[in-house]
This record gives C-alpha cells, structure tokens and sequence, in this order.
C-alpha cells in the first residue's frame, strides 16, 4: 500500500504511512474510526488548557477587586498624600487624612465658630505658609519627600491615645509615627528638613494623627 500523501510504501494493514505519519486507509471501518479518535483527543487536551488558563484569569481579577475594595489607605499613602497636600494647598485633599468625628469634634468645639468658617481658617493658613514659601524660594520652587523611617507607637502610648480617641467614638487599632525628609528647591533658595508625621489606623485606612491639636 503507497501512501496518498508522500507515496512512500507501506504494509497492507498499517494504520498510518511510516514516513510521513498520514493516516491510510481513511474510511475504512475500523482503521477510521482509530484515525478520528486521535484527533479529538488533541482537541480535548487544548481545550483543558484554554478552561484552566480562563479559570486562572478569573481568580486574579477577582483578588484585584478584593484588595481594591478592602484594602483601605496604607500609611505611606497618607503621608504622602498629606505632604502634597499641604504644599499644593489643596484642603479637601488634606481634611479626608483626618477621620471624620474628629473634625465633627474639632467644629464643635469651636464657640462661635461652624465648620465653613473653620474650614476657610485652615485654607488662609496653608496660603499664608505658601506665601512665605514663595518669598523665600522663588515662585518656581518645588518639593520632594522620602520617608526616612517608620515606628510603632510604644503599647503604653497607644493605649492612651485609644482612650483618647474613644471618647470622640474613634476606633484606633495602630499607630505610628514617620520621619520624613522634605526638600524645597528653589531659584532662591534650596534646604531639606526632616520632620515627624504621627500616623494612627481607623479601620483599613491610616490618618493623621492630631491628637494634640484637639484633645
């Protein structure tokens, strides 16, 4: 038997020619039906493949959604957010570092003074400091920060400032306080300092912690 597809020679009852791999004998019975069923063997494996690949795609997706949904404002966030906020003047920005019953609590304490007027005080304050920043550094100057390092508040101190908290209904689970070193860069003038960013956990998120500014 010649094989339909390269021609080589082949013994009567050989199921697929020994150069080239074609089956022979195509329609056949038997030897057909042992041709078909190789093929879809094939098919099915890849198939396999494809089902698991999809699955896996699926389970990412689904721990991305996750993380984004639960994952809260990491510390590094807020100090970051906190910096650029202050420096672009930017008080929206700045007020949502801080939880809300402690700006509820700040306004209420304030006689005579609702939270739009505390509100305005803040801004005139973040521009008065930018003023002066202009003054000093040139009105192209720009800043940059790095943390420098991180400490946990000692146990002691956090349970105080859980008591603290508690009493304005703020759940305070962590604290922390980072080292920040802040450079301005100016046509003026040019100077890094470092300062300490006290940091507290409410929930997923970190905040600023203000603590001596309102208790």
């Amino acid at each position: 038997m010649f094989c339909g597809k390269c021609g080589a020679k082949n013994l009567d009852d050989a199921t697929f020619c020994r150069e080239c791999g074609a089956p022979l004998n195509e329609g056949r019975g038997e030897n057909a039906a042992t041709a078909t069923r190789v093929i879809p063997a094939q098919s099915s494996q890849r198939n396999r493949k494809i089902g698991i690949i999809a699955v896996a795609v699926v389970v990412v997706v689904a721990a991305i959604v996750l993380i984004a949904l639960l994952g809260g404002r990491s510390y590094r966030a807020t100090v970051d957010q906190y910096i650029e906020a202050t420096f672009s003047g930017n008080i929206d920005e700045m007020l949502e570092l801080f939880p809300e019953e402690m700006l509820d609590y700040a306004a209420a304490s304030s006689e005579g003074i609702d939270w739009a007027a505390l509100e305005n005080e803040l801004g005139d304050t973040i521009r008065d400091y930018l003023d002066m920043v202009d003054s000093q550094y040139g009105s192209d100057w720009k800043v940059s920060h790095e943390i420098l390092s991180v400490e946990d508040m000692s146990t002691e101190d956090l349970k105080d400032t859980q008591e603290d908290f508690r009493t304005i209904g703020v759940d305070v689970s962590a604290a922390k306080s980072a080292e920040v070193e802040i450079t301005i860069q100016g046509s003026n003038a040019e100077t890094t300092n470092t300062m300490n960013v006290p940091l507290i956990k409410c929930g997923r998120s970190w905040y600023v912690n203000a603590e001596g500014s309102f208790f």
